[in-house]
């Protein structure tokens, strides 16, 4: 059997490989795709990661563009409605019945609506067939039985208008708004966009939700989507039982498509926002979308990944050089709306510099319409290769999600579902087959044609204006300038040019779920082999000490400089050399230095598992920070300080971090002095001494890799590495803070938007039991303030709850809750608020909501189990405090079972005492 599925792939290989471009795409064999009598569409398949879940969606062709006048947000609106009661679940059991299987809302159940379309998303477990079932129930109801109560619509518009505030009114919401206003000008997406129209909105619009919803959730326009851990056959009949019956209107409603007219000439423009804290400029251009349906459209997409690659490089290097004219840089093509694509060419300026990086940016597109050269395209080719095959060896490890998600998209843009194996054949094929010169004709038609040139900048004093005009002036000069072909001189050095002799193994010690080894150099070395990923290894390097070592005046280059080294060059490869050695390597080593520890961090595939053990032995050993880094760096910190007060948030963060670290810089943003006295030797001579004992550290590895070649990177390349016969730990450099109870508020802010914070710590003593009663209270408050701020009062979109412990440097729990809403409501809101956390200290958990909260505790556990990154931490935590158990799995599944109601009072009674901060950022109109 195995031989024929060889001979069977190799046969769809070879067909492939001669094929015309003009032949349709092969619709993968793994998915099952029907389509009722009634016009419904489905997709199932099998995937098992995670295990013992699924990924369902319900998709509905319909979005704000198909809403009529008096109707603008009410896509969006019903969207809300659907979780507020249908046929057989009434009232909010939708979220409850799934809150009791362990699913979380917003994590786990959440919904979209776009212009084109509207989505219902729910993760479900299925080791119960009846927990299966009852969700394809909420599905079936989700489509063509929802309540749409008078009393729910009006109780949910005030939800509705705090998302508004929270997505719309601040400097990104206000910009984007403008731009997307801009780019769709003379569309339908210009003049609908899914937030909507809050006056309508208010207006208690029931008979005109209740019109949209006969109109378009009808099966002709809908999609039912699940992948995951179940028999497909089974659940295909489910869904063909559950929506069999469903009906279209005997009239349906024509589904109109909308598209966005062409420019006829270029259009200029400047975008400003008081709050708005950076600098951009843009050259956009709209192209019709282009659904992957033929071998040809793969082809097209391939050659403009290839061009993108070798822009990215040439941006970077502009960047990363000295006097560069940005930041940053970026080109490529993207998805804007459901009928076209965009075109993109930008970059973060300095304040005030716009011409310089719009004149860049004109002029490598004109350097790259003179053509690329092959060292840049074979190095492309093998950058994407490598993902295609990563991607590939990960084929059987995808994430049920992704799958979904893919097949949504397949739904409504009409591209066909193909294999994994089709997805690597054709890469193989097209990444050969690609010429400099498609390359190159690509390049040719790149932004060609009327466009978009934008600049988006604070509104300031001090800033000189620019204007349109100005923006058309600098890219005429840039356009007339000569420009020459791009040059590149060859490297040929390898990463490391000797390779150290393997060091000894000192101690070897196989646990259950981990193995340890010492090397002669005293370098402690923990890993785990897992196959949770097929091609994946992740890594962490820790030691005690950090920048609590160090004096408040070492304090910003200890804490900065490793962000320089990081994109510097290494040992005697300046920085772009070193991104043309790495060329096609799956690899990423970042060092950092945190307040109380050292390290680095990373990830590689198994086949570039050297070449992250040398990266690894560079950063040790050959660091750099280069010059122009440096500036760079220094620069851009000193405009974001310098902008920070633009953002309202920032000073009700000021007046948290005071609160939590009183009369410190640490653990905060830098300021403006600090920043300007960063010295580069300082900070190089901090990163060295951090980094010159690899006795004081702990390799963490996990992943999938060959643990023999591990061991022989280990003893070649940690085992060498510099060290001491001392042992550093980090200083407490913070005294213990007498909380008070203290409430401040801020006047900040042009638009009528509050933000609340209420933070509260405590000294608590670090254990299991305490941990996961902290998460539990995390949740059941989660759940609470949502039943009570967004559900009955309408005074929240959503708030983030976040309950914390920590060992050092003393063992505190804290807890930060905190939310946006009307400012003239943040009082009533806060009072109620606090009448959930009285409640809970008062009466603990009802059973319904302590079992919930049981349910996603080990479900979220089971889920962290089959992760990488999971382990990863672990086995952190354990070289961090020896006393933690790795090998021990169940004591946590055995701590939540054990849960009650008085463990989740007696946290709160300890933790939500009266010494607390509350703090309420409110528009300076509204200052006293």
């Amino acid at each position: 059997m195995r031989r024929l599925v060889a001979a069977m792939l190799l046969l769809v290989g070879m067909a492939l490989g001669q094929a015309a471009l003009n032949q349709p795409l092969p619709v993968a064999e793994d998915v099952i795709i029907g389509k009722l009598p009634n016009g419904l569409t489905y997709y199932v398949r099998k995937n098992s990661e995670p295990k013992d879940r699924a990924e369902l969606r319900l998709v509905v062709n319909a979005g704000s563009n198909q809403e009529d006048d008096d109707q603008k947000g009410l896509a969006h609106f019903l969207e809300h409605m659907l979780f507020k009661g249908t046929e057989r679940f009434p009232g909010l059991e939708i979220i409850n019945f799934l809150e009791k299987i362990g699913m979380r809302f917003g994590p786990d159940i959440n919904a979209f609506t776009s212009f084109d379309e509207t989505g219902y998303i729910l993760k479900i477990p299925t080791t119960d067939p009846a927990v299966v079932q009852k969700a394809f129930d909420v599905l079936q109801d989700w489509a063509q039985s929802a309540t749409l109560a008078d009393a729910d619509v009006k109780a949910e518009s005030g939800v509705i208008v705090e998302e508004e505030r929270t997505r719309e009114r601040t400097a990104s919401g206000r910009i984007n708004k403008q731009l997307i206003e801009l780019l769709a000008s003379g569309s339908r997406y210009a003049a609908r966009r899914p937030i909507g129209d809050m006056n309508i909105v208010r207006a208690n619009p029931t008979e005109a939700i209740r019109r949209f919803y006969r109109d378009w959730y009808r099966p002709d326009l809908m999609a039912v989507v699940a992948v995951g851990d179940f028999d497909p056959k089974v659940v295909e009949g489910i869904i063909q039982k559950n929506f069999a019956g469903l009906k279209n209107p005997a009239n349906p409603r024509p589904r109109q498509s909308y598209t966005i007219p062409a420019q006829s000439a270029d259009t200029y423009k400047v975008l400003s926002d008081p709050e708005f804290p950076a600098t951009q400029v843009s050259l956009y251009g709209l192209k019709p979308s282009a659904p992957e349906r033929t071998l040809g459209d793969v082809k097209n997409r391939i050659r403009g990944e290839l061009f993108a690659a070798m822009m990215a490089t040439r941006l970077d290097d502009l960047a990363s050089g000295p006097n560069p004219p940005f930041v940053q840089a970026e080109a490529g093509r993207s998805g804007f709306v459901r009928t076209h694509d965009i075109e993109e060419l930008s970059a973060q300026a300095r304040e005030g510099q716009e011409a310089v990086a719009l004149e860049a940016l004109v002029t490598e597109l004109r350097r790259a319409r003179l053509g690329f050269t092959q060292a840049e395209l074979e190095r492309a080719k093998v950058q994407l290769l490598a993902r295609y095959q990563k991607n590939f060896n990960e084929r059987n490890k995808r994430n049920s999600s992704d799958l979904a998600d893919a097949y949504v998209e397949v739904f409504l843009s009409g591209a066909v579902p193909t294999s994994d194996q089709t997805d690597y054949e054709l890469a193989q094929r097209f990444i050969g087959e690609l010429t400099l010169n498609d390359v190159n004709t690509y390049a040719q038609a790149f932004l060609a044609g009327p466009k978009y040139v934008l600049a988006i900048r604070p509104e300031k004093a001090g800033l000189a204006p620019l204007s349109e005009a100005d923006l058309q002036k600098i890219v005429a000069q840039a356009e007339a300038k000569p420009v020459q072909a791009y040059q590149e001189a060859a490297t040929n050095a390898a990463l490391l040019e000797k390779i150290p002799a393997p060091a000894s193994i000192t101690k070897e010690n196989k646990q259950p779920t981990y193995t340890e080894l010492v090397l002669a150099n005293g370098a402690r070395v923990l890993y785990k082999k897992t196959d949770f990923k097929a091609d994946e290894v992740l890594f962490r390097a820790y030691s005690p000490g950090g920048a609590s070592l160090y004096s408040d005046e070492d304090y910003p280059e200890a804490r900065i400089l490793p962000a320089v080294v990081d994109q510097s060059g290494l040992g005697s490869l300046e920085r772009n050399q070193l991104t043309r050695v790495l060329a096609g390597k799956q690899v990423a080593v970042t060092p950092f230095i945190n307040e109380r520890e050292e390290g680095m961090q990373g990830n590689s595939t198994a086949k570039d598992l050297e070449t992250l053990f040398q990266l690894l032995y560079l950063y040790f050993t050959q660091p750099r920070a280069d010059q122009a880094i440096f500036e760079k760096e220094k620069q851009s910190r000193l405009e974001a300080a310098q902008n920070r007060a633009l953002n309202p948030i920032s000073a009700l963060q000021d007046v948290l971090d005071e609160y939590r670290l009183p009369g410190t810089i640490r653990g905060r943003a830098f300021s403006i002095e600090a920043l300007q006295k960063l010295d580069r030797e300082r900070g190089l001579a901090i990163y060295k001494e951090r980094f010159s004992n690899a006795a004081n550290f702990t390799f963490v590895f996990v992943g999938s890799f060959d643990e023999e070649k591990l061991k022989d990177f280990a003893q070649k390349y940690l085992g060498t590495l510099p060290s001491k016969n001392t042992k550093d730990t980090w200083k407490n450099v913070f005294p213990k803070v007498n909380y008070t109870k203290t409430e401040k508020n801020v006047y900040r802010g042009k638009d009528e938007r509050g933000y609340a914070v209420v933070y509260y710590a405590t000294p608590l003593e670090f254990s299991l039991k305490n941990s996961v009663v902290a998460s539990a209270l995390r949740n059941l408050l989660d759940i609470r303030t949502t039943e009570e701020l967004r559900e009955k009062l309408g005074g929240i979109y959503s708030a983030g709850v976040n309950i914390n412990l920590v060992r050092d440097p003393y063992p505190e729990a804290s807890a930060l809750i905190q939310f946006s809403c009307d400012p003239k409501k943040a009082e009533e809101l806060l009072g109620a608020l606090f009448k959930v956390i009285e409640e809970v200290k008062t009466q603990g958990a009802s059973e319904v909501n302590l079992g919930k909260v049981r349910e996603q505790l080990k479900r979220a556990r089971e889920e962290a189990l089959r992760t990488n990154s999971f382990w990863l931490a672990r086995l952190v935590n354990f070289a961090q405090y020896p006393d933690l158990d790795p090998n021990d799995t169940q004591s946590y599944f055995s701590t939540v079972d054990s849960l009650t109601s008085q463990d989740l009072q007696q946290m709160a009674q300890t933790l939500f005492k009266d010494n607390y901060l509350k703090g309420v950022l409110y528009p300076e109109a509204m200052k006293p």
